[in-house]
């Protein structure tokens, strides 16, 4: 979903399209493509729509204009299929990714805060477990939460320091992450034990939905 217009869409394959009327029959409009085969993952900017990063295996692309044109930023990432992108809801220049592999690399999780043109390995503690999502709340903190293979991880973007955020959930792989601004709700989609929420850290868990 655009972040600047929720009734638009995006669908990405290997080619990408949008729908201004939030998925209407014969309402979509061929954008652009990457022309990397077939996507992996993709990422819009918070605050400013024009910025998409989108991967294919160990290529990140980059758009400004909204899909229209596209060029490489994948220039010191590892050479491993990526498993998922994010932007800073706050700052549209920092785009972090993560990697699901088993290599023992600890090449899991990088960042770049000026659009993908230098980058940064903050494994730091994390070893070399899989990581399949990755996630950054809107609080002052900027904390980054992970979907791992021994559940979520968290750390403020400056820390060096990842911990556990597990507090009621089973023991299990978490695949999934999403972040509900309004309700302050992390949610995470496990493997096989269904869909859990908790608060975000450090905000209050207010407004609440019930049903």
């Amino acid at each position: 979903i655009d972040p600047s217009d929720h009734m638009n869409i995006f669908h990405f394959a290997d080619t990408i399209y949008s729908n201004s009327n939030f998925g209407e029959m014969n309402s979509w409009k061929k954008i652009g493509s990457p022309k990397i085969e077939s996507l992996n993952a993709a990422a819009i900017a918070e605050n400013n729509s024009n910025l998409i990063a989108v991967s294919h295996e160990d290529i990140l692309m980059l758009s400004t204009d909204k899909g229209k044109s596209w060029k490489s930023i994948s220039a010191g990432l590892p050479n491993a299929i990526i498993e998922n992108i994010c932007f800073d809801p706050k700052n549209d220049s920092t785009i972090a990714l993560c990697y699901g592999n088993f290599q023992n690399s600890e090449n899991k999780v990088f960042i770049s805060k000026n659009l993908g043109k230098t980058w940064s390995n903050i494994n730091f503690n994390l070893g070399n477990m899989q990581i399949y999502d990755i996630i950054i709340d809107h609080s002052p903190d900027k904390n980054i939460y992970l979907a791992a293979e021994i559940g979520i991880l968290v750390k403020p973007m400056n820390s060096t320091k990842w911990e556990l955020y597990n507090e009621g959930l089973p023991n299990i792989t978490v695949r999934d992450l999403e972040i509900h601004f309004a309700s302050n709700t992390l949610i995470a989609a496990t493997w096989g034990r269904g869909i859990w929420e908790v608060a975000l850290r450090n905000r209050e868990s207010f407004p609440r939905i019930n049903s």
